[in-house]
């Protein structure tokens, strides 16, 4: 069954009303491309990757509709949920319950350690590729366990106090540090399963909606556990409120028992060795030195310009534009959050109509863009209408770079060895970003404010040359 397969429209008053609105712009943006002799809607139209020409022609709406209907989404958006569940519960809000608990700042510092994990995931993402869990098939069985384990982790953190102590040789350390840590581990298992899930029961054209999906999925779980999970510390107490949160960790178990088994089978049980050096070497064998290289650099430069422009950008808002900050927290938590919701949505329904080398094109040059938005507002000065559009139109292209960069990862990965090659890339991805900060402040110091965000946006357009270079390889994994 394709990804548009049919089945009953909905009906509903939403459905009916989200359809209008998909078909009024399916028809007006044609004519505005006639008009100004702008040919990308007919490069979109002509680059569907859709199975037969009915679905080609399909409005926007009767996509939506489409994607409603497909079970798959729906347990990509309960899983995307889950895993931004357990985010928040390791950094800011545990953070802010030792703050409320009279902790020193050194302590509440040492909270950033327990995003260790995430960095270190390769090192057993082998284990996840090589072993099954016994009843269950290979993705599955590890979502089970790992989300088993993440309920019961979280409802030991209910259970204890910030002053308690474990003692391990010397140290006195937390105890709910340990724990914490537990919960961060299991969660960067659980986010590796599941992308290796999503590269086995996805086809090549979906996958951009797929990571949309999942990226909403995860936005709302983290906002849930990070912000309103303050909410409810606040109105219920600390051990309630990690209580709901394990409660609401249930929806990921739920959907990963509803999940439909991959149809990916193994020809034969690789050795443990074979896992840790397989993936490496499927990539030399399938890209060769050369174009994997490019590859590569493609995925750490990507999102280079978007990334270095976000370094310092609250010490932007504060000490150069002067806004409090009451109206930045307010900016982040809704326009920010609301427009980054909507440009992973807008560019995974794009995504159906584009291919994942054009995705890359024009989703890179829509995320280079808003940054001399940026340049605009330590030009002019503090305007708080500015700071919304600017903020707004960031977040947005931003989130669509976000969908067509994830694209691109799973796009790599190999069904045998996903989980493997998941952690490889992501690291890549993530880890130079470490170093962005102290570049983003040398920059400053030397150049000042306008010219910063101007370098960042010229930072950003290389990155579209190495696509182009890329671009037979990135074409041959849309088939």
């Amino acid at each position: 069954m394709g990804w548009v397969s049919g089945g009953e429209k909905r009906s509903s008053p939403l459905m009916t009303l989200i359809n209008a609105v998909c078909r009024v712009l399916h028809s007006f943006y044609p004519i505005f491309c006639n008009r100004y002799h702008f040919p990308l809607y007919e490069s979109l139209i002509m680059q569907t990757k859709c199975a037969t020409m009915q679905e080609a022609k399909a409005s926007w709406g009767e996509r939506v509709s489409a994607i409603c209907a497909d079970r798959r989404y729906a347990i990509l958006l309960l899983l995307g949920f889950a895993s931004g569940l357990p985010v928040a519960l390791t950094t800011t809000t545990l953070q802010a319950w030792f703050t409320a608990a009279g902790f020193n700042l050194k302590t509440i510092g040492a909270v950033t350690l327990l995003g260790l994990p995430a960095g270190l995931r390769l090192l057993w993402a082998p284990l996840l590729d090589r072993f099954s869990v016994p009843g269950f098939d290979r993705r599955r069985g590890w979502l089970f366990v790992t989300q088993l384990g993440l309920i019961l982790s979280i409802v030991f953190m209910a259970y204890l106090l910030p002053q308690q102590i474990f003692h391990l040789f010397h140290w006195a350390i937390p105890t709910l540090f340990l724990a914490g840590f537990i919960v961060s581990f299991l969660s960067a298992s659980q986010d590796i399963v599941i992308t290796a899930w999503q590269t086995e029961i996805l086809p090549a054209h979906a996958r951009g909606l797929g990571a949309s999906i999942y990226v909403v999925g995860w936005r709302v779980g983290s906002i849930l556990s990070g912000a309103l999970g303050l909410v409810f510390a606040q109105a219920l107490g600390w051990k309630t409120t990690y209580f709901i949160m394990a409660a609401l960790m249930g929806m990921g178990l739920l959907a990963t028992l509803l999940a439909p088994v991959p149809t990916i089978v193994r020809t034969h049980t690789p050795s443990l060795m074979q896992s840790v050096f397989m993936p490496l070497r499927e990539f030399f064998r399938q890209y060769g030195v050369k174009t994997l290289g490019l590859l590569f650099l493609l995925l750490v430069t990507y999102k280079v310009g978007d990334a270095l422009t976000l370094a310092l950008n609250t010490t932007f808002l504060l000490r150069k534009m002067g806004f409090d900050l009451a109206t930045i927290g307010l900016v982040n938590k809704t326009v920010s959050v609301a427009a980054a919701l909507l440009g992973g949505v807008v560019a995974g329904v794009w995504m159906t109509r584009l291919t994942l080398y054009r995705a890359l094109m024009v989703f890179g040059v829509m995320q280079a863009l808003p940054v001399l938005g940026y340049a605009l507002m330590a030009l002019v000065g503090k305007h708080v209408w500015l700071l919304i559009i600017v903020a707004f139109s960031e977040n947005f292209c931003g989130g669509m770079g976000n969908i067509a960069l994830l694209a691109l990862i799973l796009a790599l990965c190999h069904v045998e060895c996903a989980a493997t090659q998941f952690a490889l890339l992501s690291t890549l991805v993530f880890l130079p970003r470490v170093a962005y900060g102290p570049i983003a402040a040398s920059l400053v110091a030397q150049q000042g404010w306008a010219w910063f965000f101007v370098i960042c946006f010229l930072v950003s357009l290389p990155t579209l040359g190495l696509v182009w270079v890329c671009r037979n390889e990135i074409t041959r994994l849309d088939r």
